[in-house]
């Protein structure tokens, strides 16, 4: 998982009303370019259009600029090599594997993947010299909900864990909760509301509370759907 951030430098004033409508967005006849329509996307689809096309003009909900945007790369598969294992059964090595990893398994040298636990939020095997934590290890989450632009906390704002909970934050703007991590889903998905704020919704990854159990959340204020548009636009990595 990559997380990345969309800013905007010189916006256009031409103005997204202005524009023709045309398949991906808008024509903007003063720069002869198509703006395109990134309000009817989600935080995946934005960063890999920005990081697979250049020179790109856009059209943005202000709420959508400035703040983390996450990447979820997806699982590489294991690739089994036909050739290769046919040799190895003609040369009868096969025969030798799994004695070796039966050996191995005696030893204690590796586990299954069930067995695997967490550590600091790195899939690890358990080790004397570390703490892991299990799935039946206790957790905490803690959230903080600020404004987006002042960081001021944001107290009695709500916040909602899919199949886990609703919860309010407190006078510091922030809420926290104690749970098993195997009770846990492996993607935690969040939406957080406060008056005069707008709704955000955000999938989070568990292994980001294992690694740091303290998550602070944005909201943007007054409208977070005034339209921004821009030519200059720019991705980094967070």
């Amino acid at each position: 998982m990559k997380k990345y951030k969309v800013t905007l430098g010189n916006p256009c004033t031409f103005g997204w009303q202005n524009m023709t409508t045309v398949e991906k967005g808008r024509h903007c006849s003063q720069c002869d370019k198509t703006v395109v329509d990134f309000t009817v996307m989600t935080d995946e689809e934005v960063i890999q259009y920005l990081l697979s096309h250049k020179n790109v003009c856009g059209h943005f909900n202000k709420s959508q600029l400035g703040r983390t945007m996450l990447l979820h790369e997806p699982k590489k598969k294991n690739i089994f090599h036909w050739p290769s294992i046919a040799a190895m059964l003609v040369a009868g090595m096969f025969q030798l594997i799994p004695s070796n990893l039966n050996a191995a398994k005696s030893q204690g040298a590796l586990k299954p993947i069930s067995e695997m636990q967490f550590v600091h939020g790195a899939d690890q095997t358990t080790s004397s010299s570390q703490k892991f934590m299990d799935k039946d290890s206790l957790i905490t989450l803690k959230i903080k909900v600020v404004d987006a632009s002042t960081k001021k906390i944001i107290y009695n704002a709500n916040v909602a864990l899919e199949n886990i909970g609703s919860y309010k934050t407190n006078k510091k703007g922030e809420f926290s909760l104690s749970t098993q991590l195997g009770d846990l889903p492996e993607i935690i998905k969040i939406q957080a509301t406060a008056l005069s704020y707008h709704t955000i919704m955000i999938n989070v990854d568990v292994k980001e509370f294992v690694k740091n159990p303290y998550y602070q959340l944005e909201l943007w204020y007054d409208d977070p759907y005034q339209p921004v548009d821009g030519g200059d636009i720019y991705i980094e990595q967070d």
